[in-house]
């Protein structure tokens, strides 16, 4: 009797796509994502850093000056001023986002009716693009013919600049930027907020009856132990 050699299984093309590593995959994935980061981000910044360098009109003639551009911006007294609108706009967007971020994924954490639509109302500002953005609020704040100058006249209040003041132009732009990230800081704080147990939200909530039942029976003890009234006085 002989014996028959089992023959070996056929390396399918699912098996095949196992044995790849986790790695390749993941960055295969991520490649087309990356490479528009490059293309986009990347390649501009350090396109800019070469034109930092040089006396370039952008019109085919340019001439490396090295570090004469830098020298020239350290006494431009614009700069001074460019860096305090950017100190000023920093520590007035961040602690705005994050506070803004925090109440509206509060209040949005809550099974009510149209929640789904007021989430995506939300979160639609953070995937509009920056153009799209820029049209709505000119279209807002626009002197001539904005929405918001037209419903300060029908009050009567005096119309104001916006964009076009420089002393409103910096409160504008960073309405403009916190109404377009304020999405952003809502989802990370919802899937925060929804994540917590239910068991710890109850015990909250019981410790917080606990507390005011406590400060409200010291306060009924209080009043029944003040000293009467004499009526001899006065």
């Amino acid at each position: 009797m002989t014996a028959v050699a089992a023959r070996p299984a056929p390396t399918t093309r699912r098996s095949r796509r196992r044995s790849l590593p986790e790695g390749v995959v993941g960055w295969g994935f991520a490649s087309p994502a990356l490479l528009l980061i490059a293309l986009f981000g990347l390649v501009p910044v350090v396109w800019s850093l070469v034109l930092s360098f040089q006396d370039n009109d952008l019109s085919g003639s340019s001439e490396w000056v090295g570090g004469a551009n830098y020298q020239r911006l350290v006494h431009d007294p614009l700069l001074r001023e460019s860096l305090r609108h950017t100190v000023v706009y920093t520590v007035l967007f961040v602690p705005i986002t994050i506070v803004a971020s925090l109440l509206v994924a509060a209040a949005l954490n809550r099974q009510v009716r149209f929640i789904g639509f007021y989430r995506t109302a939300v979160f639609v500002p953070v995937v509009t693009s920056t153009v799209a953005t820029a049209f709505v609020f000119n279209w807002l704040l626009d002197p001539d013919y904005g929405l918001v100058n037209g419903a300060l006249s029908a009050v009567g209040l005096p119309q104001q600049g916006f964009f076009r003041d420089p002393d409103q132009a910096l409160g504008a732009i960073l309405a403009m930027t916190v109404w377009g990230w304020i999405g952003f800081g809502v989802i990370i704080y919802l899937a925060a907020l929804q994540s917590v147990p239910k068991d710890l939200l109850e015990a909250a909530q019981a410790r917080r009856l606990l507390a005011v039942a406590g400060v409200l029976a010291g306060a009924g003890a209080a009043g029944s132990h003040r000293p009467p009234r004499s009526w001899s006085s006065g």
